[in-house]
């Protein structure tokens, strides 16, 4: 795509390579050609016998399941990264057992299934919208909600879920939104999860045929 930009001292640049940096449509074009980069020059591809067990892309981000061993891994990289000179990959491999991935953190237990729970960098400076900005509440408590959202979801352990609950607590009311704003909605949250592992437990059992006579 080409893209013209004019700098701060009034030179015309042109931008002959990529998509246009902030602009609604580069995002889909960015996936469309990842979509056929991924299912055409990886996975179909000849020139490489190593197929993931499992390939997880978020935008420029993959979770990889690699069966091949992990002596093999710069072989694979090294495959990847000569498709196409402008896509370079690096990668990161699990630590005592840990992968860390966007906001998760990955692990498996001791049945072999997969386990997940919030993920903070180090470099996260814990620092949320004060309360009194210049915000409406609505939007302010949007924001704790948003993350109570993401630790039930991604909290498998009950342990993992109540810590998390815990630190988003202190965290907001030290950003200083009201306490009992913040417990009233954690609250909320407990009865909505509660509710809902209800209505799973009084799920019906379907048998064939019976379940269909009046």
């Amino acid at each position: 795509l080409e893209t013209h930009f004019i700098d701060f001292e009034g030179n015309i640049w042109t931008q002959t390579d990529g998509t246009p940096i902030g602009k609604s449509i580069s995002g889909p074009i960015a996936g469309i050609f990842m979509a056929y980069y991924e299912e055409e020059l990886v996975f179909k591809s000849k020139e490489c016998d190593m197929k993931p067990l499992f390939w997880k892309r978020m935008r420029d981000d993959v979770f990889c399941v690699f069966q091949y061993g992990e002596d093999r891994v710069d072989e694979f990289k090294s495959f990847l990264n000569k498709i196409e000179p402008r896509i370079q990959w690096t990668h990161e491999v699990e630590e005592n057992g840990v992968l860390n991935f966007m906001d998760m953190s990955i692990w498996c237990n001791e049945e072999g299934k997969l386990k997940t729970k919030v993920y903070r960098k180090k470099t996260h400076t814990l620092k949320y919208s004060n309360f009194h900005s210049n915000r409406p509440p609505s939007s302010q408590f949007g924001i704790l909600k948003g993350l109570l959202n993401r630790a039930y979801r991604l909290c498998d352990e009950p342990q993992d879920l109540e810590e998390e609950i815990d630190f988003l607590t202190d965290i907001f009311i030290s950003n200083d939104y009201p306490p009992e704003e913040v417990d009233k909605i954690v609250e909320n949250y407990r009865i909505k999860d509660k509710q809902s592992d209800e209505d799973e437990d009084d799920a019906l059992s379907y048998f064939a045929r019976l379940a269909e006579e009046d």
